[in-house]
């Protein structure tokens, strides 16, 4: 975990004060927000880790990253014709199929609750702009909640055929959708 000690943030400040030029001041002042934000968001996902660890699940990367990309777009996305796809800007991301109503699916609190109820069997996730794909060991134990402070993460079960997917937008998602 990352800290910042009180006073180097102070002497920071004080800094800062001192810059005479408006803008650069601005801008320095901002850039330490922005540092103190990241350092947040770091130790909230560290923390986050290790909770889920604590909770016996693991998560193994996957070296075949396209032929499971591949497999979800084959179970979710076939019935979808390449000009919807396309229309729907599918190849940025997969979930406007869900967003734009392609695919009639459960979102919001239903979704959570599809979700926490499904059966986990063979869950595999991954992201919208990431080559890393994760198999879960023990994804019985997976709950809605533990994606809470990820974005256009998509986990899917490949034997149980559904999938749950939580969007970088707060007006948008999460999603489940079951292709059963």
């Amino acid at each position: 975990m990352l800290k910042i000690d009180h006073k180097s943030y102070k002497t920071e400040e004080n800094d800062i004060a001192l810059i005479t030029n408006k803008r650069e001041a601005e801008n320095r002042e901002q850039m330490l927000y922005d540092i103190i934000d990241q350092i947040d968001n770091y130790n909230e996902y560290v923390e986050h880790c290790k909770l889920m660890k604590s909770q016996g699940l693991k998560f193994i990367q996957v070296e075949n990253v396209d032929a499971i990309k591949a497999k979800w777009s084959k179970i979710f996305a076939s019935s979808i014709s390449t000009v919807d796809k396309n229309r729907v800007y599918f190849k940025e991301f997969r979930w406007h199929l869900f967003s734009y109503e392609l695919l009639k699916c459960e979102n919001n609190y239903d979704a959570r609750i599809c979700f926490d109820k499904a059966i986990k069997t063979d869950v595999y996730i991954f992201y919208q702009h990431s080559d890393d794909v994760y198999i879960v060991e023990n994804p019985n134990l997976l709950k809605s909640t533990d994606f809470d402070i990820d974005e256009d993460i998509y986990v899917f079960d490949i034997k149980e055929k559904w999938t749950y997917i939580r969007t970088h937008e707060s007006d948008f998602g999460p999603y489940f959708y079951s292709a059963k």
